[in-house]
């Protein structure tokens, strides 16, 4: 289930990605609630495509496999960006390495990079 609300917050991601100003983009569930009309209408739009509700999002008999929803900003801010020096690579002969630090924010992911 959570798999799936991924996705579907990718497919809305990619839509929003050029998108002027920073948007709140739902990772949907049972209580998803939709404030931003643009949004509003390109996941209702792709929900309808992909044939599912906010409420199939509620398992009654698995309650704790149920999921409310939240947002997720579009974009993030990456605080405390640190790059060191490159040198060796002791796994990659013949290869540099760089090692990177920074914070981010509750709900970011570095893969989202």
């Amino acid at each position: 289930m959570v798999s799936y609300q991924s996705y579907l917050w990718n497919i809305f991601a990619a839509h929003f990605k050029n998108h002027s100003t920073n948007l709140s983009i739902p990772l949907v569930g049972f209580d998803t609630q939709l404030v931003n009309e643009e949004v509003k209408a390109f996941v209702l739009q792709v929900m309808e495509r992909e044939g599912v509700s906010f409420r199939d999002f509620l398992i009654r008999q698995l309650t704790n496999m149920s999921i409310a929803g939240t947002t997720r900003s579009l974009f993030m801010e990456v605080k405390n960006f640190d790059i060191s020096v490159p040198e060796k690579d002791e796994t990659a002969v013949g290869r540099k390495k760089v090692k990177l630090e920074f914070y981010l924010g509750k709900g970011s992911y570095a893969t989202e990079l």
